[in-house]
């Protein structure tokens, strides 16, 4: 499986899925935040330890961008979860 699938399914399994089971879109962005400040702060703390060159400033812009990323990918997921989701009458769209 490829590292796409596994964020993919990161997001939809620690974000999307418990957002939904909750109708909060907050809650698919929080999670989504955090998910991605972690997962970014995990490889920028590691080049940051063992990386002369890397720095600080570089370590904070991008778990800043990680979160920001993921959080959006979440919230398009929770989207696109509601509209297309076939809900308990068959129906397809928002209930």
């Amino acid at each position: 499986m490829g590292r796409t699938r596994v964020c993919g399914a990161g997001v939809v399994g620690l974000a999307v899925a418990p957002a939904l089971e909750r109708r909060s879109v907050w809650r698919a962005v929080g999670s989504g935040a955090a998910l991605g400040f972690v997962a970014y702060a995990t490889y920028d703390l590691t080049n940051q330890a063992t990386l002369r060159v890397w720095s600080l400033h570089l370590t904070v812009i991008d778990m800043t961008w990680g979160a920001c990323l993921t959080a959006a990918a979440a919230l398009g997921g929770y989207g696109l979860a509601r509209r297309f989701a076939v809900h308990g009458d068959g129906a397809a769209g928002r209930p």
